[in-house]
């Protein structure tokens, strides 16, 4: 399995009474170049396409949510993890469990130490190119692991956050004014 580590926007979480914040993150954006990694004795960066993921998305596969790349703190087959996939990259919003390392995954991105996001997977389909700057690794098709919001992201663009309290508004006018944010 290969993990990439990805860098934050806004940070937000949403308190709920008498369980831990619903921690919300992007961990991966299509067609945005990582920064340089080394893996299997190549340095390269990494582009991963529209849809790599979509097939272990779709099909209902145990993808994981990991504090760190540690333990696990949510997990799509009890719903406390979920993700969203759309034309620009994967959300992830996880109930962390309240455990250690769910407690310590809160508490860190509250203080503004975590606010990155990383990935797990497993290719399938990949392809190699150069540019002015080196090797790059275009990610066609692969097997989503895990999500993990972390402190040191290979990508960016992408970010770990908790959200707000619920206001009141619809789900659709609430994910409407994240999406709007994320863009700016």
């Amino acid at each position: 399995m290969e993990l990439r580590f990805l860098p934050a926007g806004a940070v937000e979480l949403r308190e709920r009474a008498g369980r831990l914040p619903t921690i919300r993150g992007t961990a991966i954006i299509y067609n945005s170049l990582s920064a340089e990694i080394t893996h299997g004795g190549r340095t390269f960066r990494e582009m991963v396409r529209p849809g790599a993921f979509s097939v272990s998305i779709s099909s209902g596969s145990e993808i994981l949510a990991r504090f760190q790349h540690g333990e696990i703190i949510g997990r799509t087959s009890d719903g406390t993890l979920r993700l969203m996939a759309n034309s620009t990259g994967i959300k992830y919003e996880v109930d962390p469990y309240d455990s250690a390392d769910g407690r310590n995954a809160v508490d860190e991105i509250r203080r503004g130490k975590i606010r990155g996001s990383s990935f797990g997977m497993i290719i399938s389909t990949d392809s190699w190119r150069n540019d002015a700057k080196g090797l790059i690794r275009e990610i066609h098709s692969a097997r989503l692991i895990e999500v993990s919001p972390v402190s040191s992201p290979a990508y960016r663009d992408t970010e770990a956050g908790l959200l707000p309290e619920h206001t009141g508004e619809s789900l659709a006018v609430l994910k409407m004014r994240l999406d709007l944010a994320a863009r700016e």
